[in-house]
C-alpha cells in the first residue's frame, strides 16, 4: 500500500473506504442470526425506498438517461432484479457456510482475473509500480495461506 500511495501520491481514501465498508458489512452479515434469504430480503426492503426516491427524483429532475419504449425493454429491465438476486442469494449461501477469512482471500480471485484479461487480452499497460504492488499482494497472500496451513494442528495431535 505505501508503494502505492507513493505512485499515487495521495492516499487513496475512496478505496479505504470501500474495503474497510466491506469489511464491516462482512463481518456483520456473518455474526447475524438471520438466515441468507431473510437478510437479503431486509437489506432489500431497506435501500428500496432509497432506490424508489432515487428514481422519482431523476426522472423529475430529467437526469434519467434511459427510457423503456417496447415491451422487450420492459422485460429487461425487471428481469434485472432476478439477475442481480440469484448472484447475492449464492454468496449468501456460500458466506454463512465458510469462514470470513475464506471468503476474504477469494475476494482476490475477481480482480487479479481482470488484471491478467486487461494486460493480456486487452494490452493494457503495466508499469513496474503496479507490478511491485501485485507482486507484495500476493507474496502477503502466499504468506498467510501457508500460515494457515502450518498452524493447524494434524488429526492425531
Amino acid at each position: 500500500m505505501i508503494n502505492e500511495i507513493i505512485q499515487f501520491g495521495a492516499v487513496p481514501w475512496l478505496a479505504l473506504v470501500m474495503a474497510v465498508s466491506f469489511a464491516i458489512y462482512g463481518m456483520n452479515k456473518k455474526r447475524s442470526n438471520l438466515g441468507p434469504v431473510t437478510a437479503l430480503a431486509m437489506e432489500t426492503g431497506l435501500f428500496f425506498p432509497l432506490a424508489v426516491g432515487g428514481l422519482v427524483f431523476m426522472h423529475f429532475t430529467g437526469s434519467t438517461t434511459f427510457e423503456i419504449t417496447q415491451p422487450s425493454e420492459l422485460l429487461l429491465a425487471i428481469s434485472t432484479g432476478t439477475i442481480t438476486i440469484i448472484p447475492l442469494l449464492l454468496f449468501a449461501y456460500g458466506a454463512s457456510r465458510v469462514q470470513l477469512t475464506t471468503i476474504g482471500l477469494f475476494q482476490f480471485i475477481a480482480p487479479s482475473l481482470k488484471f491478467g484479461i486487461g494486460v493480456y487480452l486487452y494490452g493494457e499497460a503495466f508499469p513496474p509500480s503496479k507490478m511491485i504492488t501485485f507482486a507484495l499482494i500476493w507474496i502477503a497472500l502466499f504468506i498467510y495461506i501457508f500460515h494457515l496451513f502450518s498452524s493447524r494442528k494434524s488429526p492425531n495431535s
